[in-house]
Protein backbone atom coordinates (compact mmCIF):
# COMPACT_ATOMS: atom_id res chain seq x y z
CA UNK A 1 0.00 0.00 0.00
CA UNK A 2 1.37 3.43 -0.94
CA UNK A 3 -0.13 6.84 -0.20
CA UNK A 4 1.25 9.88 -1.95
CA UNK A 5 0.93 13.46 -0.69
CA UNK A 6 1.66 16.58 -2.67
CA UNK A 7 1.16 19.94 -0.98
CA UNK A 8 -1.21 18.52 1.64
CA UNK A 9 -0.90 17.93 5.38
CA UNK A 10 -2.14 14.58 6.64
CA UNK A 11 -3.52 14.50 10.20
CA UNK A 12 -3.86 11.11 11.86
CA UNK A 13 -6.01 10.83 14.98
CA UNK A 14 -5.25 7.24 15.94
CA UNK A 15 -3.03 6.56 18.95
CA UNK A 16 -1.30 3.64 17.24
CA UNK A 17 -0.76 2.95 13.57
CA UNK A 18 0.31 -0.49 12.50
CA UNK A 19 2.69 -1.03 9.63
CA UNK A 20 3.22 2.53 8.39
CA UNK A 21 6.42 4.51 7.86
CA UNK A 22 7.04 7.90 6.28
CA UNK A 23 9.64 8.55 3.60
CA UNK A 24 10.06 12.32 3.54
CA UNK A 25 12.34 12.54 0.49
CA UNK A 26 9.55 11.47 -1.86
CA UNK A 27 6.63 12.45 0.41
CA UNK A 28 5.16 8.96 0.38
CA UNK A 29 3.91 6.60 3.07
CA UNK A 30 4.75 2.94 2.74
CA UNK A 31 3.72 -0.10 4.75
CA UNK A 32 6.99 -1.25 6.36
CA UNK A 33 7.13 -0.61 10.10
CA UNK A 34 5.12 0.21 13.22
CA UNK A 35 4.89 3.82 14.49
CA UNK A 36 3.34 4.74 17.85
CA UNK A 37 1.85 8.21 17.95
CA UNK A 38 1.29 9.71 21.39
CA UNK A 39 -0.55 12.89 22.21
CA UNK A 40 1.89 15.44 23.67
CA UNK A 41 -0.78 16.77 26.05
CA UNK A 42 -3.80 15.53 28.00
CA UNK A 43 -5.75 18.65 29.05
CA UNK A 44 -8.42 18.86 31.75
CA UNK A 45 -10.40 21.83 33.10
CA UNK A 46 -10.94 22.76 36.75
CA UNK A 47 -13.75 25.20 37.61
CA UNK A 48 -13.48 27.09 40.90
CA UNK A 49 -15.96 29.69 42.17
CA UNK A 50 -13.81 32.47 40.72
CA UNK A 51 -11.64 30.96 37.96
CA UNK A 52 -11.10 28.31 35.31
CA UNK A 53 -7.82 26.42 35.13
CA UNK A 54 -6.45 24.02 32.50
CA UNK A 55 -3.91 21.34 33.38
CA UNK A 56 -2.01 18.70 31.46
CA UNK A 57 -2.21 15.39 33.34
CA UNK A 58 1.06 14.20 31.73
CA UNK A 59 3.23 17.15 32.91
CA UNK A 60 1.26 18.88 35.67
CA UNK A 61 1.52 22.20 33.80
CA UNK A 62 -1.41 24.37 34.90
CA UNK A 63 -2.70 27.65 33.48
CA UNK A 64 -5.28 30.20 34.62
CA UNK A 65 -7.84 31.44 32.07
CA UNK A 66 -8.27 35.20 31.90
CA UNK A 67 -10.00 37.66 29.63
CA UNK A 68 -9.49 41.37 29.27
CA UNK A 69 -11.05 44.10 27.21
CA UNK A 70 -9.99 47.51 26.03
CA UNK A 71 -10.26 49.79 29.06
CA UNK A 72 -12.81 47.44 30.67
CA UNK A 73 -15.38 48.44 28.03
CA UNK A 74 -16.10 44.95 26.71
CA UNK A 75 -14.58 45.87 23.35
CA UNK A 76 -11.63 44.06 21.75
CA UNK A 77 -11.81 41.17 24.21
CA UNK A 78 -8.68 39.04 24.48
CA UNK A 79 -8.64 35.60 26.08
CA UNK A 80 -5.37 34.36 27.59
CA UNK A 81 -3.93 31.41 29.52
CA UNK A 82 -1.42 32.37 32.26
CA UNK A 83 0.80 29.44 33.20
CA UNK A 84 1.44 28.98 36.93
CA UNK A 85 5.17 29.16 37.67
CA UNK A 86 6.57 25.76 38.48
CA UNK A 87 10.23 25.69 39.56
CA UNK A 88 10.52 22.05 40.69
CA UNK A 89 8.08 19.95 38.68
CA UNK A 90 8.81 16.25 38.27
CA UNK A 91 9.21 14.38 35.02
CA UNK A 92 6.36 14.03 32.51
CA UNK A 93 4.58 10.70 32.35
CA UNK A 94 1.54 8.91 31.03
CA UNK A 95 -1.91 10.58 31.04
CA UNK A 96 -3.16 10.78 34.62
CA UNK A 97 0.28 11.07 36.22
CA UNK A 98 -0.75 14.46 37.64
CA UNK A 99 -4.12 15.37 39.10
CA UNK A 100 -5.24 18.89 39.99
CA UNK A 101 -8.30 19.56 42.11
CA UNK A 102 -9.86 22.33 44.12
CA UNK A 103 -9.53 22.17 47.91
CA UNK A 104 -12.77 21.61 49.77
CA UNK A 105 -14.79 24.60 50.86
CA UNK A 106 -15.09 26.34 47.51
CA UNK A 107 -12.20 28.74 48.14
CA UNK A 108 -10.64 28.36 44.68
CA UNK A 109 -7.40 26.95 46.10
CA UNK A 110 -5.81 24.28 43.89
CA UNK A 111 -3.84 21.20 44.92
CA UNK A 112 -1.71 19.17 42.49
CA UNK A 113 -0.65 15.56 43.08
CA UNK A 114 1.98 13.46 41.29
CA UNK A 115 0.14 10.13 41.43
CA UNK A 116 3.41 8.22 40.91
CA UNK A 117 5.63 9.75 43.62
CA UNK A 118 3.03 11.29 45.94
CA UNK A 119 4.59 14.74 45.69
CA UNK A 120 1.97 17.43 46.35
CA UNK A 121 1.78 21.16 45.59
CA UNK A 122 -0.61 24.00 46.43
CA UNK A 123 -1.22 26.98 44.14
CA UNK A 124 -0.14 30.20 45.85
CA UNK A 125 -1.94 33.22 44.40
CA UNK A 126 -0.20 36.06 46.26
CA UNK A 127 1.84 38.11 43.77
CA UNK A 128 2.86 35.76 40.95
CA UNK A 129 0.63 32.68 41.00
CA UNK A 130 2.88 29.66 41.41
CA UNK A 131 3.04 26.12 42.76
CA UNK A 132 4.63 25.52 46.17
CA UNK A 133 5.44 21.98 47.23
CA UNK A 134 3.72 20.77 50.40
CA UNK A 135 4.58 17.06 50.23
CA UNK A 136 4.19 15.34 53.59
CA UNK A 137 7.53 14.30 55.04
Amino acid sequence: MKLFASGFVVVVSLATLTGISLQTAQAQITSTQRIRLASPVDYHLIHTPTSVYRYDSRTGTTALFASESEGGTGKNIKCLWFTLQDPKIGTPGEPGKYEVSEMSGGHGILVRLDTTSGRTWVAITAGNTHWEEVTAK
